[in-house]
C-alpha cells in the first residue's frame, strides 16, 4: 500500500467510526419521496417560517442581512479564450446564504445556475442545488436536487396569501404564467380555495405548450374546477376573477400592466415576480399591499432600472 492509499484508508476509518461528518445525498427521486410535492405542507412550512421572519429570528445575506443573494454575471465579451460570455440568455449564477431559527435553527444556502440556452437541449433554463449546515458546528447536514423544492417554496406563498387573504367564496382563479412556478402555485393556492370551480390561464399564446399543459393537469386531476380557459388577452384573464396569481418571467418593461377597472372589489392579486399597476389606484386607502419581506424587496429594488 501506498504512502497516499494509507493516508486514505486511515481518513476513510475515522469518518465511519466517528460517523459525525455524514450528511444525505438527496436526488429529485429522493426528495420526492421525503415529500417535496406536499404542497399543503409547503404552505404550512412557510406559514411558520413566515412568523420567524416577523419576529426577526433569521439572517440573510448582505450587511442588512436581507439579501436576495450575491450574483455572479458574466460578461458580455472576454478576450479569454472559452470564457463564459453572457449572451443575453439570462446566464448566471447565484449563491442564496441564509439562517433560520425557531424549531428548525439551521443555516442553509440555495446555489442557482442559469442559461436560456438549455432550453433547446430539454433542459430547465434554472438547476438548482441546496445545502444544510449545522449552526453550531458548520457540519454540512444535507445536500439536495432542489429545482423541486425551490418551485414548491415558491409555490407556497401565494398558497399561504389565499389562506391568509382571499374570500373564503372565491370561485375564479387566474393563473398568469404556465410553467413549473405556476404550476406549484396553482397546487398550493388550491389547498386553501375549496370553491374554484373556474381557471383562467394567460399565457404567451393561445397556441402556448405550457398553457395546454396546465389546463390538462387541471381538468385531469382537479375535479372540483368545471372550465378551464386558455384566454388571449390580459383583460380577459384579469376581468371578474376573484384570485389572479401571476408568475411570469420577462424582462424589464415587459411586465404585465394590470388596469383598475379590471380589478374586481375584494379580488386578491399575487405577484411572484413583477407587475405593473398604477400608482394613483395603488394609493387608493381601499387597495391593501402586503409584503413576505419589504426590507428585501426595497434593497432589491433599489439597484434595478424603471421601466
Amino acid at each position: 500500500m501506498s504512502e497516499l492509499e494509507a493516508v486514505i484508508a486511515e481518513e476513510k476509518a475515522k469518518l465511519v467510526e466517528s460517523k459525525k461528518l455524514r450528511m444525505l445525498y438527496l436526488d429529485e427521486e429522493d426528495m420526492i419521496e421525503a415529500g417535496v410535492m406536499d404542497a399543503a405542507k409547503c404552505v404550512d412550512v412557510m406559514e411558520e417560517t413566515m412568523g420567524l421572519l416577523e419576529d426577526g429570528d433569521f439572517i440573510m445575506g448582505g450587511p442588512e442581512h436581507n439579501s436576495h443573494g450575491i450574483m455572479l454575471e458574466f460578461p458580455k465579451k472576454s478576450d479569454i479564450d472559452g470564457f463564459p460570455i453572457n449572451d443575453g440568455a439570462d446566464r448566471r449564477f447565484i449563491a442564496m446564504p441564509a439562517y433560520l431559527g425557531g424549531k428548525f435553527h439551521v443555516a442553509g444556502c440555495k446555489w442557482y445556475g442559469s442559461n436560456g440556452n438549455n432550453r433547446p437541449m430539454g433542459i430547465p433554463r434554472s438547476n438548482l442545488m441546496f445545502a444544510l449546515n449545522d449552526v453550531e458546528t458548520g457540519a454540512p447536514l444535507a445536500y439536495m436536487s432542489a429545482n423541486l423544492l425551490s418551485s414548491m417554496r415558491t409555490g407556497a406563498m401565494p398558497g399561504l396569501a389565499t389562506k391568509l387573504l382571499a374570500r373564503e367564496d372565491s370561485k375564479v382563479l387566474t393563473m398568469l404564467g404556465a410553467g413549473p412556478i405556476a404550476k406549484a402555485c396553482f397546487r398550493a393556492i388550491m389547498t386553501n380555495a375549496k370553491k374554484i370551480d373556474t381557471v383562467k390561464i394567460k399565457a404567451g399564446s393561445l397556441k402556448s405548450k405550457t398553457a395546454a399543459a396546465l389546463k390538462e393537469f387541471i381538468e385531469t386531476h382537479y375535479k372540483q374546477v368545471k372550465e378551464v380557459i386558455i384566454c388571449e388577452t390580459l383583460e380577459e384573464a384579469v376581468r371578474g376573477s376573484d384570485i389572479i396569481s401571476e408568475s411570469v418571467s420577462v424582462k424589464p418593461g415587459q411586465y404585465p400592466t394590470y388596469k383598475k377597472e379590471w380589478l374586481k372589489p375584494g379580488a386578491l392579486v399575487i405577484a411572484a415576480s413583477a407587475l405593473l399597476v398604477d400608482t394613483e389606484f395603488l394609493s387608493d386607502k381601499k387597495v391593501k399591499l402586503i409584503s413576505d419581506n419589504y426590507k428585501m424587496y426595497d434593497g432589491w429594488g433599489s439597484g434595478q432600472p424603471l421601466p
